[in-house]
């Protein structure tokens, strides 16, 4: 079963109607009723969607490649097989304990969601991201690459003041 982060752009005012009535965000996110997207202001172009477990691979086939890509900038000698005679195992290690980090743990942080609504939908609490976090994600998000609407909302919320909302599902 894949899982998808729902994401929607909603003005300040619209993010306060969310944030105290649970029973709008099913609705404006998953089932995209009409009356609810007009209730809030926001239309289908304002909602997108990420596969959650591609964008998890994604950030972390990313950091993988930014690891090779310090450790060469600091080696001095190339030390050619070291790897397979096991004496980089204390670097295998530490990557070992990044394959603990669950994927939300990946995505969110990509994604610079800065905080939970206080109720529960689809998997965990729904979220959101402040028109500062919006921005950041904007630039930085290696997650948002996957989709270019996903990507446009996000743009479109940090260059107007807007919120993001979403839920795992």
């Amino acid at each position: 079963m894949s899982m998808w982060i729902h994401l929607a752009r909603v003005t300040p005012e619209a993010f306060e109607v969310i944030r105290n009535d649970p029973h709008v965000l099913e609705p404006l996110l998953l089932q995209q009723e009409d009356d609810v997207l007009a209730r809030l202001g926001v239309t289908p172009e304002d909602i997108s969607g990420l596969d959650y477990d591609s964008a998890a691979e994604m950030i972390e086939a990313t950091r993988e490649l930014d690891e090779d890509d310090d450790e060469q900038d600091t080696e001095d000698v190339d030390h050619g097989d070291e790897g397979e005679d096991g004496a980089d195992g204390e670097d295998d290690e530490a990557d070992g304990e990044d394959d603990d980090e669950e994927p939300g743990d990946i995505v969110f942080a990509d994604l610079h969601i800065d905080g939970a609504l206080p109720y529960d939908a689809g998997f965990g609490s729904a979220f959101f991201l402040t028109p500062a976090a919006a921005k950041q994600a904007a630039a930085s998000s290696v997650a948002l690459e996957l989709d270019d609407e996903a990507k446009a909302i996000m743009q479109a919320a940090a260059d107007r003041g807007h919120y993001i909302v979403g839920v795992v599902s």
